[in-house]
Parts: structure tokens; sequence; C-alpha cells
């Protein structure tokens, strides 16, 4: 039933995403990572949040380093375009289960 249901495209993608968002510093960087988030992938094309037009502007101009990065973390060749939008959605910050202190 698992592999069933991970086989579905709409799981895979979803997984896909929050693998990336998971490791969406080391795709963009730190600096970016803090103004950006990924925030859909359907058909090949990574939609990333930038925080203001200047930010996305940098995510357009490093977009076939986001895509080859991108694919890098996720092992498969998933990301053919990158695209971008201006939302505040790029500064909530990602929900991580820190053990430790």
């Amino acid at each position: 039933m698992i592999r069933q249901l991970l086989s579905q495209p709409r799981m895979r993608r979803g997984l896909s995403l929050g693998l990336l968002a998971r490791s969406w510093g080391d795709v963009v960087g730190e600096n970016l990572a803090r103004e950006t988030a990924p925030v859909r992938l359907e058909g090949g094309a990574l939609v990333v949040a930038a925080s203001t037009a200047a930010w996305g502007t940098q995510v357009r101009f490093l977009a076939e380093d986001v895509a080859r990065r991108a694919n890098q973390t996720l092992g498969v060749e998933e990301v053919r375009s990158v695209r971008v939008v201006v939302s505040s959605e790029a500064r909530k910050p990602l929900r991580r289960n820190d053990s430790g202190g």
C-alpha cells in the first residue's frame, strides 16, 4: 500500500518539494534561503517564492544553478525550469524538529 501511495505523481512531487525545502540553504545558499522558499513543483517547473522583487531577480539570474543544485539534492533530473513569484510565503520559517536542548 505504501508503494502504491508513493508511486502517485502528486505524492512524489510532495516528497521532492519537502526534500528541497529541508535542503533549501544548500541549494541556494543561506542568504538567499532566508528570502526565498520552494513552494511548488509541477511538470518540471520549480516555483520559488521570493520576499521581494529584488530577491526574485536574484533567483531568476541563478535559475540554471538553482535547477542543477535542486536536481543534485533530489538525485534525479526533476527540475527543468525555475519560476519566481513574489510572496510573503518566502519569509515563513520552516518547522524543524531539532533535538538537543
